[in-house]
Order: C-alpha cells, then sequence, then structure tokens
C-alpha cells in the first residue's frame, strides 16, 4: 500500500500528490482519510500552502 518514490530529494516537506501517490490511493479517498483524522496533518506554510513534514510521512508509512 505504499511506495517511497519522490523521497530521494532533500526537501523537508511532501506535497498532498506526493503524499496521496505513496499510499497509492485516490485524491477523495486521501481527503477522506485527512478529514478522519486518519493520515497526519499537513503543516501550513501560507495562506494557501500546505505540505507534510517528510519525517511525519515516513513514520507514518513505517507504521502502516
Amino acid at each position: 500500500m505504499m511506495k517511497n518514490e519522490g523521497m530521494s530529494d532533500d526537501r523537508p516537506t511532501v506535497k498532498a500528490n506526493e503524499f496521496q501517490e505513496m499510499l497509492q490511493i485516490s485524491p477523495n479517498t486521501f481527503k477522506k482519510l485527512l478529514k478522519d483524522g486518519k493520515i497526519p496533518a499537513p503543516l501550513p506554510l501560507g495562506t494557501r500552502t500546505r505540505r507534510w513534514s517528510k519525517t511525519a510521512v515516513l513514520n507514518f508509512l513505517n507504521n502502516l
């Protein structure tokens, strides 16, 4: 259910579409899991920008 593709760069954050692709789920399923609190919450980086901590994403994926 997970892929670590896209995690090789040095960015400390992950975009929503990257996280979704790692989980191999649809955008609607991703939004539902986020709304239900079943995946980590994103960090606000501005008024319209949200990213996930790479550490939080890796911890989440390792605990699936």
